[in-house]
């Protein structure tokens, strides 16, 4: 797995119950590790209300789902 290098990111603004929805591409911090790219497999609330984590797969990591602290899940600006 490489870490973010290419890409910006930045922390979100909005509320984080409905900052990313499922499906949504994100770079969020792998587990005591750096910032990685991973996508929204349940945002935060759907499991259970009150929860601020998201659960994630990320990429190279062999679709293992893994749960991550809402503040540590960013939104991506690409460049054109």
């Amino acid at each position: 797995m490489s870490g973010v290098t290419n890409e910006k990111c930045y922390s979100t603004s909005k509320s984080w119950r409905n900052a990313f929805t499922r499906i949504s591409t994100v770079i969020a911090l792998y587990p005591h590790t750096r910032f990685y790219k991973a996508v929204v497999v349940i945002p935060p609330g759907k499991l259970t209300p009150k929860t601020s984590r998201y659960l994630l797969t990320f990429e190279d990591d062999e679709n293992a789902e893994r749960y991550v602290d809402a503040h540590y899940v960013l939104d991506i600006i690409r460049e054109r």
